[in-house]
């Protein structure tokens, strides 16, 4: 099924749309590329911005939400310990110079001087897809979609 967006009018699956249970045929009107750019807008904002941050300065004074924040790093190094060794490698043979990003993202071609190294294959570190912050989102909100389809498929 396809549905237009309220915000670019463009014609897309309803896959492009989230869930929205108030809405009559159960999706948000606008587009996920259209929400995402508004989200990134409002949350560029600077009253948005300040608040932010004040609300991360005060978490790093409070000794004691400060030490849960590193027990749940902890926690999760201890269970993706594949993928925080492979985002290591990556992160020092790119200091050593053995590594480097392309000019433009390997999805959209955009120029960029953020990219990503996006791994398919934690066992294979190296092995890297170089994507720019929104294709890399995307590559992975495309991963999670292929694995909440396969555990619907097993229920």
């Amino acid at each position: 099924m396809l549905k237009v967006c309220s915000v670019c009018g463009g014609i897309k699956p309803l896959g492009e749309f989230q869930v929205r249970r108030a809405s009559s045929d159960g999706r948000a009107p606008s587009c996920k590329d259209c929400r995402q750019a508004y989200d990134r807008e409002r949350a560029s904002q600077p009253h948005r911005v300040a608040v932010r941050d004040r609300v991360r300065a005060e978490r790093n004074a409070d000794p004691i939400k400060r030490k849960i924040d590193i027990q749940k790093r902890r926690e999760w190094i201890a269970r993706n310990r594949l993928k925080r060794q492979a985002h290591i490698l990556v992160g020092n043979a790119i200091a050593q110079g053995k590594l480097s990003p392309p000019a433009a993202c390997e999805e959209c071609r955009e120029a960029s001087n953020l990219l990503h190294a996006h791994h398919e294959d934690y066992a294979q570190p190296f092995d890297v897809v170089w994507l720019c912050p929104p294709c890399h989102g995307y590559r992975h909100q495309q991963i999670n979609d292929e694995l909440r389809a396969v555990e619907r498929m097993a229920a």
